[in-house]
């Protein structure tokens, strides 16, 4: 760079690296985190209802726990209303558009909506993206 300006994309990963430490981002790299264990266990048994099951679980659980420290954390003021709102509307359309590929019989889908009571959840999250 001989022109001493800084490309984009290095701008771009200088103001990540910035961001790294808020509670924001510490929360976001969580929920990938959590994600991600998920998706390889799925991806690893996409045949076997049980490990589906656990992945149902283990997403629908991880989502909540998203949305309730969402909810704490902007009240206590540690996270910005519209970034926990960003934060929320991410969370929950990246649910809506995994369970699609998980519900796949109706096996899976009585345990969803009696057992994890999914159907309410869907509604909730439906809601709040909507919002």
């Amino acid at each position: 760079m001989l022109s001493g300006r800084i490309h984009k994309e290095e701008k771009d990963l200088q103001q990540l690296v910035v961001a790294v430490n808020t509670p924001a981002s510490f929360l976001a790299t969580q929920i990938t985190e959590d994600i991600l264990k998920v998706m390889e266990v799925v991806a690893e048994n996409h045949y076997n209802p049980e490990v589906i099951q656990c992945a149902l679980s283990s997403l629908t659980n991880i989502v909540r726990a998203i949305n309730k420290t969402l909810v704490e954390r902007t009240l206590k003021d540690q996270i910005g209303f519209f970034a926990s709102v960003k934060l929320t509307k991410r969370t929950n359309s990246l649910f809506n558009k995994l369970i699609r590929f998980w519900l796949v019989n109706n096996t899976l889908v009585e345990y969803f909506v009696f057992k994890l009571r999914g159907f309410e959840f869907l509604l909730d999250t439906i809601a709040s993206d909507s919002k």
